[in-house]
């Protein structure tokens, strides 16, 4: 009884050797070698889905018309939403994920496509893709959101390939990917613009162009007071978005304040009267912490200066909640004073630095200190894509030995105008090295050319 105890004892841990062998060089395989971001896709022509094709191989060698595409991402998370353009029926809904768009055995033809990623994917990816059309003819290439194929020419496509690249990676040649008589992108209407994204569509949606922000509603753009997404924006004469509505609303009696710790920006919203506080009034550039508290809060005091834990002070520190020493200020100087800012903190917002606390430009943490009565609602939360209804953001790097803040009104233009001095005679000094560098290569350039010719001239017996 005894060795069969044993034998089975021996078998069980063996087993479990195996088992937690194979778990743990399983593990291991995943850290060593994670798996690699693929798109997937499949076509329906001649009666059947084809097998399916990845990164760059033909979905099908047939010349017959493709009446159903299916995508899906695999390796990587996210999402990837595509729409066709059919022979009967234009530009369809978009699907997503393996869902089928277009058809089976219908006899409409699939002329065109479009695709376009979300989610992680989309933060860090871009999709590329080629439309086949009858003829056996490659078009260009396309990238995430634009059209691939011909839309008007009756031409149906007859195969396609797409992989993925990091983003902002070009991969086109030049080579159109689209060919179309119907008008896209920024086009005349009868002399007012207008915008679609594909030919022959019909667009709503935002658009970012030359450092503006666009909204655009069935192929019109937007202009004035615009409700969209449950928010109150807005748009001027030119329709472009407002991204600071101080100048348009004034100064209001009340605010909600958002702050998205994870990308590190200070949203304040103002009253939509029995809407709520739905109109976004600028984005400011912030700093959090690691232990910067998430949840919803209502500010309980204020402190023109604040002595903080480090022994550095900071303006217009507006405390998040009772009992926590976690407040919205400026960046930190070495006493009550504001010609003693430390130039690491107002250089590195934008990024978690702080140790809880939301650091603010000293214009920002004023117009919070300023506006923001006490009770004001602050929701902090966490979300990794969304910075916003308006655009980060950024700020210009100062001197590390600048010990004041661009942005205080309370700093005298006697100094900022002496510091704009030094940083212009200091561009004018670094501007004549480089050249007094160039010109010094230049000219030992020329030497070395000119003795290369004399040797030649010379010949190779001369001092012999």
């Amino acid at each position: 009884m005894l060795q069969a105890l044993k034998k089975v004892a021996g078998a069980v841990a063996l087993a479990a050797f195996m088992v937690l062998g194979c778990m743990t060089a399983f593990a291991d395989d995943e850290v060593q070698n994670p798996p690699s971001p693929h798109v997937v896709y499949q076509v329906f022509t001649d009666g059947q889905w084809k097998n399916e094709a990845m990164d760059k191989q033909s979905a099908s060698d047939s010349a017959s018309p493709v009446e159903g595409l299916k995508v899906w991402l695999t390796g990587v998370d996210g999402s990837i939403s595509y729409r066709v353009y059919l022979h009967d029926g234009g530009w369809q809904g978009w699907v997503s994920d393996g869902a089928v768009a277009g058809g089976e055995n219908t006899g409409n033809q699939i002329e065109a496509i479009q695709m376009k990623l979300s989610g992680y994917a989309g933060q860090v990816l871009d999709v590329w893709y080629r439309a086949t059309v009858s003829g056996k003819e490659k078009l260009g290439l396309a990238m995430t959101g634009s059209p691939a194929g011909t839309v008007g020419e009756g031409k149906p496509l007859t195969s396609l390939e797409a992989y993925l690249t990091e983003v902002n990676h070009n991969e086109s040649d030049g080579t159109p990917s689209v060919r179309t008589n119907l008008p896209f992108g920024f086009y005349d209407d009868n002399g007012v613009t207008r915008y679609t994204d594909v030919p022959g569509g019909i667009y709503t949606g935002w658009i970012d162009h030359d450092g503006a922000r666009y909204y655009v509603r069935d192929n019109s753009f937007l202009t004035g007071w615009q409700y969209i997404d449950g928010l109150k924006f807005y748009f001027d004469e030119q329709g472009k978005l407002v991204q600071d509505l101080d100048p348009i609303i004034g100064i209001q009696s009340s605010y909600v304040i958002k702050i998205n710790k994870q990308l590190n920006t200070l949203v304040p919203y103002a009253k939509d009267g029995d809407n709520g506080y739905i109109i976004p009034v600028k984005t400011m550039l912030c700093s959090v912490g690691d232990d910067t508290p998430l949840g919803t809060f209502h500010t309980p005091e204020k402190y023109r200066w604040r002595l903080m834990v480090n022994d550095t002070y900071t303006q217009y520190a507006t405390r998040i909640t009772a009992g926590q020493g976690f407040l919205i200020h400026s960046v930190c100087y070495d006493k009550p004073d504001i010609y003693t800012m430390q130039s690491v903190g107002y250089n590195g917002l934008g990024v978690v630095r702080s140790l809880g606390c939301i650091r603010l430009t000293a214009e920002n943490a004023k117009w919070v200190y300023d506006n923001c009565a006490i009770g004001t609602t602050i929701e902090i939360f966490e979300d990794p894509v969304n910075v916003g209804p308006y655009y980060k953001p950024t700020i210009t790097p100062i001197p590390v030995e600048q010990t004041w803040d661009p942005t205080d009104p309370l700093v005298s233009d006697e100094v900022k105008n002496q510091a704009a001095a030094q940083q212009q005679e200091e561009a004018a000094r670094r501007q004549a090295e480089e050249q007094a560098a160039a010109q010094a290569a230049a000219e030992q350039k020329a030497a070395e050319e000119a003795a290369v010719k004399e040797r030649q001239e010379v010949g190779p017996g001369f001092g012999l």
